[in-house]
Formats: structure tokens, sequence, C-alpha cells
């Protein structure tokens, strides 16, 4: 178990170590985590009509785009990293 020991306070603000836009410099990830490790997918996905028109509504991720939408089937892609956060929200 670790213990915080000897602890004190000031009145100094706290300083963002980075200014990094993380839309600018994630725009491939889903959820909370961005690998540095894994190859940059094409994500293609189908849904029925019904379902496609949810999507079509909110949007999974900026990525999204609709490849086919017909009365049969939406199939649309994504460009992403296939983390554990995608495969859960799918």
């Amino acid at each position: 178990m670790v213990q915080l020991s000897q602890l004190e306070t000031t009145n100094r603000p706290f300083v963002y170590a980075t200014t990094n836009n993380i839309k600018e410099d994630y725009p491939h990830c889903f959820g909370i985590i961005c690998p540095n490790d894994l190859l940059l997918q094409d994500v293609v996905l189908f849904l029925d009509p019904v379902q496609g028109n949810y999507i079509k509504t909110l949007l999974l991720h900026s990525t999204q785009s609709i490849l086919v939408d017909n009365q049969d089937e939406l199939m649309f892609q994504l460009k992403l990293y296939t983390t554990h956060d995608l495969i859960m929200e799918i």
C-alpha cells in the first residue's frame, strides 16, 4: 500500500505541462486510450436501415464516412486505432 507522508500544500497554481490540442493530437483515437504501438485501421461496419438512421444522426467518431446508404443497409467506415474502448462501444 502506498501512503502519502509529509504532504505540503502551496498557493502556487497548477500549470499544465503541455498546451496540446487533444482533437488535433489524437484524431484517430476513441475513448481515453490512444496507443502508440497499434496500426491505424479502416473499420467498416454494416447496419440495418433503422440502426443506420441512428448512426447517421449520432456519429461514433469524427472520421466516420458513409460508404453505402440504401433501403437494405448502411455501411460506414471509421479510421481509428482498434482499442478496447472502440470494441466495447461497437
